[in-house]
């Protein structure tokens, strides 16, 4: 591999409309936090606390990082960094803004994205290796027959299906069953990589090449998949962000849609809130994706801060000596440290390195997963694959690092694209 300076950068006025977009995501932000979240929610931890020198110092920050957002080029790695500022650093600023909580969940996310910046001035030229062209038929083929392969296993769920869980009913009946129920060995190592990356991009190619079977074949299997894996909407995650992010023509064009679709279900999540007491867009997104991590993210820092670092026994070192607390570590913390019985109380790839080593554990995660998305970003994958790339950028602030490598499927997703998305755009 070799490092050299890359040349590509953003026209001024792309980069302005994606900097105004980005200022009104973030006001949005604030005002859903301080009329919806808040008041809905004071009793969970989301306090209004708000001091003036808090807002200055988070606005500072922000105009920054969207200022340093400018100077990186066009791409995938742009697309990357600037969902990650608005999906990680944004929240973590704003519940800093109204809480009486300490800057260091906020910085971690600095660190993270310091680091993706100096990656980003970096080529890793391609390695030579041979591209499964999935373009071409046969080749579409054997994908296709190793994800039926990968999905035989879960007929040994047949006898647990409950059909009445494709109209949402015995949802949580099935959800206490698939508890109870003894699952074969590797299923979640299968399941996922299954539904967020191989399915995924059965699903993009049939569409672009107008191949209906295939596309009916494949939303066949992912409905079975979930009604497998005891009715987990999350299966569909993957077939909806790769059908959401197929629109567009360049990754310019899929952060600025992402930003102002963004805006739209703030702003109407508002307008519902307001008019009904009661908002699903507000409670179950907003909330729940972007807020409740902050909230996770300052009970790690602060219990860690004066506590023993893991070392990453409790992840990928597991094999060494686990850490000694009884249960999982999330449901430890949920459990022992917040005080509420049955909570996992996941946090990112950031405060996991915070937990397993501090700050240096930090900047290792930080520089794990920086060093990932150049790799990607120089495979030169097609644009239209974006929504694969996506869901793991989703799940990157509520899934440790190990966590999201194996078993949501990360480095099947890096391997996947070496091998059949690499160069796509020929």
């Amino acid at each position: 591999m070799r490092l050299s300076i890359r040349e590509k950068k953003l026209s001024f006025s792309n980069t302005i409309s994606i900097q105004i977009l980005e200022l009104m995501v973030f006001f949005l932000l604030i005002l859903s936090y301080v009329v919806v979240v808040s008041p809905a929610f004071e009793y969970m931890g989301f306090h209004n606390d708000f001091r003036f020198h808090r807002l200055l110092i988070s606005m500072l920050f922000v105009l920054l990082f969207i200022q340093a957002g400018s100077w990186i080029n066009a791409g995938l790695l742009h697309t990357v960094w600037h969902i990650i500022l608005i999906i990680c650093l944004f929240p973590q600023l704003i519940f800093y803004t109204y809480s009486s909580g300490d800057l260091r969940a906020s910085v971690g996310y600095m660190v993270f994205l310091f680091i993706l910046f100096l990656f980003s001035k970096l080529r890793v030229h391609n390695l030579k290796s041979k591209v499964i062209n999935i373009e071409q038929d046969p080749n579409q083929t054997i994908i296709l027959a190793i994800a039926i392969a990968l999905f035989l296993p879960f007929l040994y769920y047949l006898p647990y299906i409950n059909i009445k869980n494709l109209w949402f009913k015995d949802i949580y009946t099935t959800r206490f069953l698939f508890r109870e129920i003894e699952h074969f060995k590797g299923s979640t190592y299968l399941l996922l990589p299954l539904s967020r990356v191989l399915l995924p991009a059965i699903i993009v190619v049939s569409i672009q090449q107008n191949k209906k079977l295939i596309l009916l074949l494949v939303v066949m299997l992912t409905t079975y998949l979930y009604l497998a894996s005891g009715a987990s909407k999350s299966i569909y995650f993957g077939i909806f962000v790769a059908l959401f992010f197929y629109l567009g023509t360049t990754y310019k064009y899929k952060l600025q849609f992402f930003a102002i679709t963004l805006i739209l279900l703030i702003f109407l999540g508002i307008l519902e809130y307001k008019i009904f007491d009661f908002s699903a867009i507000q409670f179950i997104l907003i909330r729940r994706v972007l807020f409740i991590p902050p909230l996770m993210e300052e009970v790690y820092y602060n219990y860690f801060r004066i506590h023993e670092k893991t070392y990453y026994t409790h992840s990928i070192l597991s094999f060494i000596g686990e850490a000694d607390y009884g249960l999982s570590l999330s449901r430890f913390v949920g459990e022992k440290v917040i005080g509420i019985e049955g909570l996992n109380a996941n946090v990112g790839v950031v405060p996991d390195g915070f937990l397993s080593m501090g700050w240096i554990g930090v900047i290792i995660n930080s520089s794990i997963i920086s060093y990932t998305f150049l790799l990607l970003d120089r495979m030169n994958i097609n644009h239209i694959f974006f929504g694969i790339i996506f869901s793991y950028i989703f799940y990157f602030n509520s899934a440790s690092l190990g966590t999201l490598l194996l078993t949501h499927g990360y480095a099947f997703l890096i391997i996947f694209a070496f091998f059949c998305l690499k160069n796509y755009e020929r």
